[in-house]
Order: structure tokens, then C-alpha cells, then sequence
């Protein structure tokens, strides 16, 4: 007897959610671009006093074609079915069912019974990822060493980004024991 053939992970996605994926995949990459311009275009004032437009084509020309491949890798890796590039399964939900999975989720929410499914899905996808908080604590701290013992002026990115770094970690500890007691329930 042969097994039937697995569908393509890509292809088998629904629309809505490549779509919503697409789109978050590309507003990351873009906002991240223009974070790298600013961070670029303010390091060169600060060294030289002045903005040399070659220079900054240049790197900004390379930064950007950098970050359009590696979208586009990202969104070719998720076509070939790579499981940690996959969306989420809210992304496939109607807006009221997104919306029921996440009051489940804060603190004091209820799981409606119209939506149960829904949020246990978001729950369990939620439940893969026990290594965030530990990943933004190590964030926080590395954050927090380079607060001390960087001597340059650009260290203000290090004392801005160490809370919030701590609060990621706050927020995936919370969200996981919550999702954690969705799942279990049931």
C-alpha cells in the first residue's frame, strides 16, 4: 500500500494568510532597512560632521539589496516548507476569532467557547517557542554588559534597549505559562 503524497507546504497554505505573511515578512525587512539607514546616516554625521551622499548610496544601495534577498530567500524557504517560516495559524483566522485568541491570552482572559479552537491553536503554535524568554534574557543581559563597559557615546542604544529586551522576556514567560493552561485544559 503507498502512502499518498504530501502535499507541498507552500501550496497548501491558504491565501489569506500568504498574503498576511507576505506582508509582515516585507514590513519587517523594511522597517529593519530604514533602522540601518537612520543608525548609518547618523554614525557618519557624528565621525565626519557632515552626510558624504556617495558614501551613503553606496552602503545603503548594498543594505538594501542585502535585505531584498534575504526576504526573498525567507519567502522561498517558506515555500519549500520550512516549519519555523511558516505563518502562524492566526494569520489564517477571521478578525473575531484573532481577537478571541488574544483576550484568551492576556491576563484575566477567558477562552469563549465559539472560539475555543481557534485559541487553542494560537496556544499550542504559542507553546513552541519555550526558548524566547530565555533568548531575550540573553539579549538584556549581553544588552546590559555593553551598557557598562562601552565607552562611546552610542551607548544609548544599549541602556534603551536592555528593558526592553527584559520586558520580552516577561511577556513570553506570561504568555507561555498562559498558553501552557489553555492547552491544558483543553
Amino acid at each position: 500500500m503507498t502512502e499518498p503524497a504530501r502535499p507541498d507546504p507552500g501550496t497548501a497554505l491558504d491565501p489569506v494568510a500568504r498574503r498576511r505573511h507576505t506582508r509582515r515578512l516585507v514590513l519587517i525587512s523594511a522597517s529593519t532597512y530604514v533602522l540601518i539607514a537612520v543608525l548609518h546616516i547618523a554614525d557618519q554625521r557624528r565621525v565626519t560632521g557632515h552626510t558624504d551622499p556617495t558614501d551613503l548610496v553606496v552602503r545603503l544601495g548594498i543594505t538594501g539589496a542585502a535585505m531584498v534577498l534575504a526576504t526573498l530567500g525567507m519567502l522561498e524557504l517558506r515555500r519549500r516548507g520550512v516549519s519555523w517560516l511558516q505563518p502562524p495559524p492566526d494569520l489564517r483566522m477571521s478578525t473575531a476569532e484573532r481577537r478571541a485568541a488574544s483576550r484568551a491570552l492576556r491576563p484575566g482572559g477567558t477562552v469563549t467557547p465559539e472560539h475555543r479552537d481557534s485559541t487553542l491553536e494560537v496556544a499550542r503554535y504559542l507553546g513552541r517557542y519555550r526558548w524566547a524568554p530565555w533568548f531575550f534574557l540573553a539579549l538584556s543581559g549581553l544588552s546590559g554588559w555593553l551598557t557598562v563597559t562601552e565607552p562611546s557615546p552610542d551607548r544609548w542604544w544599549y541602556v534603551l534597549s536592555t528593558p526592553l529586551f527584559l520586558g520580552m522576556a516577561g511577556y513570553y514567560v506570561y504568555a507561555l505559562r498562559k498558553a501552557r493552561a489553555i492547552v491544558d485544559e483543553g
